[in-house]
């Protein structure tokens, strides 16, 4: 057997993500630094509780799932002048540069 040699090894992580910086929503990226996974993530922000889910998804109210704090996710209140006013449009949003994510091998 020959060695593996790693020639890029993981960096050390600036902030590990886990489930519960999804739960809510986008995890928005606004500092540099390396992001990594410290579990899989699973992307279903604000769902329905019990009662609704037994609904036609056409009786439910369409803007259930949009954020609703403007200060976090800007234009999600009026809809407009703002990357939310789509409502959750990604699992991660990265805002700035030198950013580096690193899955470790987990998945979203």
């Amino acid at each position: 057997l020959i060695p593996t040699i790693n020639s890029s090894p993981t960096p050390s992580c600036d902030y590990n993500l886990l489930q519960i910086d999804f739960d809510f929503g986008t995890y928005r990226i606004i500092n540099d630094g390396i992001y990594c996974l410290s579990e899989n993530i699973i992307f279903n922000p604000l769902p329905p509780d019990q009662e609704l889910s037994s609904k036609s998804p056409n009786s439910i109210d369409p803007f259930l799932w949009f954020p609703k704090d403007n200060t976090s996710y800007p234009g999600c209140r009026s809809l407009q002048n703002g990357p939310f006013a789509l409502g959750f449009f990604s699992v991660i949003s990265i805002e700035t540069s030198n950013v580096i994510i690193d899955l470790q091998e987990y998945e979203i």
